[in-house]
């Protein structure tokens, strides 16, 4: 599977989206809690979905590519990505619930805004960083094929 630098571009701005949207839910001064709980929901499937396509189609192939710079910057990058998924991971356990949500909604609103520009910064980071090695290497194409 040869994935688009396009596609990939296309689900970056999706997560970026989503993740600005939570952030004006709760900076509303009536947010709703159901559009919360769905728009996390979104958010959780976008970035999985994201996740395992990339996995498969770019750090692998990084990480088996014989140029060192290629594989010392994916694995300082795959470094720094395990906390953030772990916390992550954490931060859906805790908060994908509403009732979760609505009791403790001071804590979400604290995590929630140290959350969303970590992982809007992530996706930054895979643009300027990981991709363009990819698509140097050839592990990515610019674009999907016109149908």
């Amino acid at each position: 599977m040869n994935v688009s630098y396009q596609r990939l571009m296309e689900e970056h701005d999706a997560i970026d989206t989503l993740a600005r949207r939570v952030e004006a839910e709760i900076g509303k001064a009536g947010p709703s809690i159901p559009t919360i709980s769905a728009l996390l929901a979104d958010l959780s499937f976008a970035v999985s979905d994201h996740l395992s396509v990339e996995d498969r189609t770019v750090y692998t192939r990084l990480i088996a590519a014989k140029d060192k710079e290629s594989v010392r910057v994916e694995l300082d990058f795959e470094q720094s990505f395990q906390a953030l998924r772990a916390d992550w991971l954490a931060y859906l356990a805790d908060w994908t619930s509403s009732d979760n949500v609505e009791l403790d909604w001071d804590s979400f609103v604290i995590e929630t805004r140290a959350m969303m520009p970590r992982l809007r910064q992530r996706v930054r980071e895979e643009t300027n960083l990981i991709y363009p090695v990819a698509l140097h290497h050839g592990f990515i194409r610019l674009r999907d094929h016109a149908t």
